[in-house]
């Protein structure tokens, strides 16, 4: 039996929601109710019944749904949400999904070694300042080669548009997209070290009204306008805050 009332919240978040056949709208707000029920469960394992169960693998077998409309409601949702506040922070970052014991997986390719398979995601959620999250607005999913896999100095010479170094570009052109939605927001754009590259800057540089960069430095870079670089030049500032991490 599908849920006929899903918390006020789901039909929200999905309100916009369309695979082309209501059915599958409705199966899509009764899994995101199930799952927020059970949210240590799988999706199988959340489900109310075993109809429920069966109607989840039809729903991810169905040609009709997208994860691209799936996330276009909740994108939506998200940017709604984050018009209520001056200062809004865009954090992308990559991590690996790894199916090493699941050989049927198709189109997975190495991660860390050519005997771990998975794939690398790499999405865009909002936060305020204050760490409340606001949603994810994007998502990039993607395997790599394995015949070009641990080939480093080759990639050296690739176009950026060819390295996995490119989604960085990619995470911030959608978020160009984002800002252009919050008028009256400040997005910033918040990505580790690994996004240090003159490509990222190029990009924010020649986009009028695009969002602030917040890099990690990895570069030993020229500060503009000074004689100094950015390490010589942190170390002469006077600490600014301390926040003490307990690590188990």
């Amino acid at each position: 039996m599908l849920l006929n009332s899903p918390p006020e919240w789901i039909s929200t978040e999905l309100d916009t929601v369309n695979f082309g056949d209501e059915r599958l709208n409705t199966r899509a707000m009764t899994i995101l109710s199930d799952q927020y029920s059970k949210p240590q469960e799988t999706l199988y394992g959340s489900s109310s019944d075993e109809a429920n169960a069966k109607g989840v693998y039809r729903f991810q077998s169905n040609e009709k749904v997208s994860e691209e409309e799936l996330l276009k409601s909740h994108r939506e949702a998200s940017v709604a949400r984050a018009q209520q506040y001056s200062v809004v922070l865009g954090v992308h970052d990559t991590t690996q999904l790894a199916f090493s014991n699941q050989s049927q997986k198709e189109r997975t390719g190495p991660l860390q070694t050519k005997k771990q398979q998975g794939f690398l995601l790499h999405p865009i959620t909002l936060f305020t300042p204050e760490k409340l999250p606001l949603g994810t607005v994007d998502v990039n999913l993607w395997s790599r080669d394995e015949e070009t896999f641990g080939k480093s100095k080759d990639r050296a010479r690739l176009p950026i548009e060819e390295k996995e170094s490119y989604r960085w570009l990619l995470s911030y052109r959608q978020l160009v997209q984002i800002q252009a939605q919050l008028p009256t927001s400040e997005l910033v754009s918040v990505s580790d070290a690994e996004s240090d590259i003159y490509e990222l800057f190029l990009e924010a540089h020649n986009t009028a009204q695009g969002p602030t960069l917040l890099v990690r430095a990895a570069h030993n870079r020229q500060l503009e306008n000074e004689v100094k670089k950015l390490w010589p030049s942190m170390e002469a500032c006077s600490t600014g805050f301390e926040i003490e991490l307990e690590i188990p």
